[in-house]
């Protein structure tokens, strides 16, 4: 028996938030979308979950998508500023010194 999910729309979700991620980090701070991604998605998510569930655990399931997201997202847009770190990085020491 497998969950109500298919390994393509987990992966499907996972680059969708690689897209979003580096488009937030681009344009937002990184405290602005380290609180608005998570929420987004929690709510999205939590809007469907309670539709379908009677017995009220969604909302244990939804703690626990605000968690992973949250998690996820500093996950990648750490990775976002480690890569741009070294971007810069390596600009800097190929511009020849005067």
């Amino acid at each position: 028996m497998t969950g109500p999910y298919e390994t393509w729309q987990g992966v499907a979700a996972f680059l969708c938030g690689v897209v979003v991620v580096g488009l937030a980090y681009r344009l937002l701070r990184f405290v602005v979308a380290l609180l608005v991604i998570p929420a987004s998605f929690t709510l999205a998510w939590m809007s469907t979950a309670s539709a379908m569930d009677s017995s009220g655990l969604w909302v244990v399931g939804a703690i626990l998508v605000a968690l992973g997201t949250t998690f996820g997202t500093a996950v990648m847009l750490g990775t976002a500023a480690a890569v741009e770190a070294i971007g810069n990085r390596q600009r800097t020491s190929a511009i020849p010194s005067e």
